[in-house]
């Protein structure tokens, strides 16, 4: 009876002990941890493939992009910031450009608010909005 109650103890503590065995993070887990962020994040800037998918998964979502146009309406010089760095990034790579020019041909607002930047229609720091 003894050596019942000592196995059955041990195997207790040892399905206890399988989970802190488990060492598979969620994204969520991962991201919290602010060294691990930065180099995630650092990892998917310097990797033209890995920006590339991110630029399109952000333009692909509803969230982003109305964050993103109010960032920038609210701001003209970040806007033509990354608009120089866009272009800047486009002329040294020719696959990135082509992407660039794809991606504003699907999303006709892009265009729309780059042709207005590029006409001057700016009023008190913001876009017109038609």
């Amino acid at each position: 009876m003894k050596c019942f109650n000592t196995y059955s103890i041990l195997f207790i503590a040892a399905i206890s002990l399988l989970p802190a065995c488990n060492t598979k993070q969620t994204p969520d887990q991962l991201l919290k941890d602010d060294d691990q962020r930065k180099e995630i994040t650092a990892a998917i800037i310097h990797n033209p493939t890995y920006h590339m998918e991110l630029m399109q998964m952000m333009m692909n979502t509803d969230s982003s992009m109305q964050m993103m146009r109010q960032n920038m309406m609210q701001d003209p010089g970040m806007m033509n910031m990354m608009m120089t760095n866009m272009m800047n990034m486009a002329d040294k790579d020719s696959m990135m450009c082509k992407n660039m020019m794809q991606m504003m041909q699907q999303k006709p607002m892009i265009m729309k608010m780059m042709k207005e930047m590029n006409a001057g229609k700016m009023d008190d720091g913001k876009m017109k909005m038609h």
